[in-house]
């Protein structure tokens, strides 16, 4: 849908369209959410929903939960987009890429089929993607990734009047140096805790 839907997406509208399945599937509540990485902002923002209307939300749980570094731009290269689309597949198969050396290569090539081609292989060759990987799924699968970084970027981020545990890596995610920072709450009703391992695991 999100392909399909020529209108800006944002992380307030990925929320809506979550929190109406979750009142179709289960409209009583109550109700614990959780959410993982750029999911956290749209737990939280589900959250504010469920409870504009009356209903109770039990537990909310972040999982290394990032927000926009202030002041970082929105705009950037198609190729870097690229790099950290790599790196989000390496991180989930738990496998190490050499992207420096694929982002050169991309830099180097103007055709964006090509582009996306050239870091696909790549990936086949360091064992994070099969042999003949579903090249058009996996390019959908970028155009959504592109929606979701560009959705987080420009998130305006709100605190919760309501518990919230936070889980965070003690390891940092290499790849949202540049522009995002840990999301760290400032309500007093935030428990935070430190957890043994990185973004991915």
């Amino acid at each position: 849908e999100l392909l399909q839907n020529s209108a800006p997406c944002s992380v307030e509208k990925l929320a809506g369209f979550y929190a109406d399945i979750i009142l179709e599937q289960a409209p009583d509540g109550p109700y614990a959410l959780v959410g993982w990485a750029m999911g956290a902002s749209v737990a939280v923002e589900i959250t504010r929903i469920l409870q504009s209307t009356g209903r109770q939300v039990s537990f909310v749980g972040l999982i290394d939960p990032y927000r926009a570094e202030l002041g970082a731009s929105h705009a950037r290269p198609a190729h870097d987009s690229l790099i950290e689309f790599c790196h989000d597949l390496a991180g989930l198969a738990s496998k190490e890429a050499d992207l420096e050396r694929q982002k050169m290569q991309l830099q180097y090539n103007s055709n964006e089929v090509v582009h996306f081609e050239n870091a696909m292989n790549h990936l086949v060759d360091v064992g994070v993607l099969p042999k003949d990987p579903p090249i058009e799924e996996l390019r959908n699968v970028f155009e959504v990734f592109k929606i979701n970084s560009e959705s987080l970027l420009k998130y305006d981020v709100k605190e919760l009047d309501c518990e919230v545990d936070v889980f965070h890596a003690e390891a940092s995610y290499p790849i949202a140096e540049s522009r995002l920072t840990k999301w760290v709450f400032d309500s007093k009703k935030c428990r935070p805790h430190r957890v043994q391992a990185d973004h991915f695991s």
